[in-house]
Formats: C-alpha cells, sequence, structure tokens
C-alpha cells in the first residue's frame, strides 16, 4: 500500500501521514463507495486489513480501514533536542520511572529510571536533588535493564523529583509514570 505512495519500509509515518496516503490511494483508485463514510475494498487494501482466507467483506467504514492499517504498523517515536536533528527510533518510548523502595532499616528511597532517553544526565539530576533536598543520592548502573542509569535518592521525595523534570527540563506529564507514589506533604502545627 504506501509502495504506491513511494514510502520505503520502515519509513517513520505519523497518524495523519498514514490518513493521507489511504486517502489519495483510494481517490486514484476511485474506491469511494456510494454509501457515505464507506470504502469499497480492492484487492490491495482487502489484503492489508483482511484476515487470511476471510474475503467475505467488500466494503468497509473509513474509520475502521484506518484504525486496522495504523494498528497493523509497528508503534515508533521520534526525539528532537534543542540544536539537534530529529532521531527516529522503534518500538514504545519509555516514560521517566519514579518509584519508591524500602531499604534496610525501614527506610524509604526515591529510584528514578529512564533519564537518558531524555538525555538528562543523572549525575547531574542526582546532584540538583542533593543540594536542593540536603539528602544522600548516587547514581549507578540500573539493575535488571538492559541499559540506563538508575539515580536514588534517600527518602521519598517522587514529588521534587516530578516538580525537577516538569518546571526544569520541561518534560510532559504523560511522560512521568509514578507521579502518584508522591508522599503527602506535612501539615504544620
Amino acid at each position: 500500500l504506501f509502495k504506491t505512495a513511494n514510502i520505503g519500509k520502515g519509513t517513520g509515518l505519523t497518524a495523519q501521514e498514514v490518513r493521507q496516503v489511504l486517502t489519495e490511494y483510494v481517490k486514484a483508485n476511485q474506491l469511494k463507495s456510494d454509501t457515505p463514510g464507506m470504502v469499497r475494498l480492492d484487492e490491495l487494501l482487502a489484503e492489508v486489513v483482511m484476515a487470511k482466507g476471510d474475503n467475505s467483506s467488500k466494503e468497509m467504514k473509513w474509520e475502521d480501514l484506518q484504525q486496522f492499517t495504523i494498528s497493523k504498523m509497528s508503534p515508533g517515536y521520534s526525539l528532537q533536542f534543542q540544536g539537534e536533528p530529529a532521531s527516529q527510533f522503534k518500538g514504545q518510548l519509555d516514560p521517566v520511572e519514579l518509584t519508591t523502595a524500602t531499604r534496610s532499616g525501614n527506610k524509604k528511597v526515591t529510584l528514578v529510571n529512564n533519564l537518558d532517553t531524555y538525555q538528562i544526565d543523572p549525575s547531574e539530576f542526582a546532584h540538583k536533588c542533593q543540594v536542593y533536598l540536603s539528602v544522600g543520592t548516587t547514581s549507578h548502573p540500573a539493575p535488571n535493564r538492559k541499559s540506563g542509569t538508575e539515580v536514588m535518592i534517600q527518602g521519598n521525595h517522587v514529588a521534587y523529583a516530578a516538580k525537577l523534570l516538569l518546571e526544569e527540563y520541561k518534560i510532559n506529564k504523560k511522560y512521568i509514570k509514578g507521579v502518584e507514589n508522591a508522599g503527602k506533604p506535612k501539615k504544620k502545627k
């Protein structure tokens, strides 16, 4: 389907670009149905959206055609940092993970993972937390992960780590996982 639009395999496309290719293909091959909102399926479209051996359907809704085509494609994402060209990656974008854990002596620690994905220096992040919060911090290779560095902050400081990521590093809240683990602020008497 995408070869008809001179788009090679592995090329990153947004959902909007996929819709545009589908629209152009349907218009070029005159596949618009007489029924409003429906598309006639030719051999190529039927091959894309139908299961093997299922040739019963001759028409499909526009929305269903678009959603089914997009769902058949591999996910990917693009990151662009200031002063650099955009980099494209396959798979899902890992969010920055904020978790709390208990260490010996019932001491709580805050663990921050996936900072490397967003080009945040883990040592610098740990230092900012250490200076502001007056607590001990460390950064070390993340356990149980292929790559990346984990930052460990003494105490439950999920709220401050989230605030730092949102305000100073300008990371969208939807790419930060674990903000709900923030401890409740203590009431002053």
